[in-house]
C-alpha cells in the first residue's frame, strides 16, 4: 500500500510539473509579432499628401538632430572624433569636441552635456569656447537621458528614477519613480504601474487623474503594457501612445477632464521593437508623429495620412519638428528644411 501511494504521488507531481512546463511554453513571448498580425492601419493603405520643402541650411557633417525651441543641436563624428554644432536662425556654430553621453541646451541657450568616467556621470557646461566640468551627477547608477529642462532645474532619466537636479545648488532635489513619471511634459508627469495610467501635476506632483489600463488597451498575460510616447500641445492637451497586449499602439488624448481612445497607430516596417517619437501639432491642429521611423499625420477628422517629401524618403532619417507656433521643419542627416503647409 505504501508503494502504491508513493507511485500515485509520483504520477501527480509529474503531471503538475508537466503542466507548468506546458504553460510556460504556451505563454506568449513579449516580442513584436509580424506586421500582418497587428490590427493598426497598414501604411500601404493610407492616403498620401505631398509637401514642399524649402532648405534653410546645410549641415557641416552628417548629424543626428535635437531641437530646443528655435535652436537645434547637431551630433556626429569625423572619424573617431565627436563633432557638435549649434544651428540658430539659419547659421551654424561648431562646438568643441568632447566625449558626451548627451548634449542639450537650457532655456537661456546655454550649452550643457553629460560625460561619463567609469561609473561616474558628470554635468559639463560649455563656457567661453571650452568645456568645463560643472558637478558630479551620479557616482553610481546609469544616466539614460534628459527629460525636462527648466530655468533652475534639469530632470534626468536614470536607473534610480527621474532625478530632479537643482542647477544652482548642484544637488539632487528629488527622485521620482517610474510609476509616477514614465514621461514628463511641460505640465504633466505620466505614470504607469501595470494596472493604471496616472497623470500628475509636474510641479507639485499632485495626482490629477487615474484610469484603469484595461479600459483603454487590451491586456494579455506575458505581454507588458508600456507608454511608448507622450506629448503636450499648446492647449495643454496630453497625447499618449500606449502599447497593448497585441503589440499595437493605442493613441489616447486627455483634455484635462476626459481621456479618449482615438485610434491604433499605423503599421509599417519595424525590426526588433516598436517606438513612437517626434510628436508635433501643425497650424491646422493636426498631430504629426514618427512611428517606427516613418512620419505620419493624424488629422483633426481622425484620419491617418502618410506625408511625402519629394526626393527625401519618409523613412528612418527625416524628423519633423515644430516651433510651437504650428510652423514645421524637417531634418535629415545633412540639412534643415521648412515644411510648406
Amino acid at each position: 500500500m505504501k508503494i502504491f501511494r508513493l507511485f500515485c504521488l509520483f504520477i501527480f507531481l509529474s503531471f503538475i510539473f508537466s503542466a507548468c512546463s506546458l504553460n510556460n511554453l504556451l505563454d506568449p513571448i513579449d516580442y513584436p509579432p509580424s506586421s500582418s498580425k497587428l490590427k493598426g492601419p497598414k501604411q500601404a493603405d493610407l492616403a498620401t499628401q505631398p509637401f514642399t520643402l524649402t532648405k534653410i541650411v546645410d549641415f557641416p557633417f552628417r548629424s543626428s538632430v535635437r531641437q530646443f525651441g528655435s535652436r537645434y543641436l547637431l551630433s556626429g563624428y569625423a572619424g573617431q572624433e565627436a563633432r557638435y554644432a549649434l544651428v540658430e536662425a539659419g547659421s551654424i556654430t561648431e562646438i568643441a569636441s568632447k566625449p558626451l553621453r548627451e548634449l542639450f541646451l537650457n532655456q537661456a541657450g546655454g550649452i550643457w552635456g553629460i560625460t561619463v568616467n567609469g561609473t561616474q556621470e558628470t554635468v559639463s557646461q560649455f563656457v567661453n569656447g571650452r568645456w568645463q566640468d560643472y558637478a558630479v551627477l551620479l557616482d553610481d547608477g546609469y544616466f539614460y537621458g534628459v527629460v525636462d529642462i527648466k530655468p533652475t532645474e534639469f530632470r534626468f532619466a536614470t536607473s534610480k528614477g527621474t532625478m530632479v537636479w537643482d542647477v544652482p545648488q548642484k544637488t539632487v532635489k528629488q527622485i521620482i519613480t517610474a510609476e509616477r513619471a514614465r514621461f514628463l511634459t511641460k505640465n504633466y508627469s505620466i505614470g504607469l504601474d501595470g494596472e493604471n495610467i496616472t497623470v500628475f501635476d509636474n510641479q507639485a506632483q499632485n495626482l490629477l487623474a487615474s484610469w484603469e489600463l484595461r479600459d483603454y488597451v487590451s491586456i494579455k498575460k506575458g505581454i507588458s503594457n508600456d507608454i511608448w510616447g507622450a506629448f503636450e500641445d499648446d492647449q495643454r492637451n496630453l497625447w499618449m501612445v500606449v502599447k497593448d497586449g497585441n503589440w499595437d499602439g493605442v493613441l489616447l488624448k486627455y483634455d484635462g477632464s476626459t481621456l479618449r481612445k482615438l485610434s491604433l497607430i499605423p503599421v509599417g516596417y519595424y525590426d526588433s521593437g516598436r517606438y513612437v517619437s517626434n510628436f508635433n501639432t501643425d497650424n491646422k491642429g493636426n498631430l504629426w508623429l514618427n512611428v517606427d521611423g516613418t512620419n505620419y499625420i493624424y488629422t483633426k477628422a481622425g484620419q491617418w495620412i502618410l506625408p511625402q517629401f519629394g526626393s527625401i524618403k519618409n523613412n528612418y532619417q527625416p524628423r519633423v519638428f515644430s516651433d510651437g507656433q504650428g510652423n514645421l521643419t524637417l531634418t535629415e542627416s545633412s540639412a534643415l528644411y521648412s515644411i510648406d503647409q
